[in-house]
């Protein structure tokens, strides 16, 4: 199933909640997402500015363009993921400027 172009704030999906295998353009500001699997998704542009992404699974993901500004990523999986044109000025990862 797809997302595009909505405005998911301060929403809270844990685990399997969420199953989703394209988001464009969304925003995922303050939302809760620990351990959702985005796994092979394409998240292209999404913002997830202040997103707790802690413990999610977001490898082999693309991530191009994605605004991690703040987000918690303790523990995420970002193995195989496209970073391309991403801000990284993340939290609690490797990747996190």
């Amino acid at each position: 199933s797809n997302i595009m172009n909505k405005e998911i704030l301060q929403a809270s999906f844990e685990g399997n909640d969420l199953v989703v295998s394209d988001i464009y353009f969304t925003d995922f500001r303050s939302a809760n997402l620990e351990n959702s699997d985005f796994s092979n998704s394409d998240l292209s542009f999404v913002l997830f500015n202040k997103a707790n992404l802690s413990g999610a699974n977001l490898s082999n993901t693309n991530l191009y363009g994605v605004d991690l500004t703040d987000a918690n990523l303790l523990n995420a999986d970002l193995s195989g993921a496209i970073l391309d044109y991403a801000t990284l000025n993340c939290v609690n990862h490797e990747i996190c400027n």
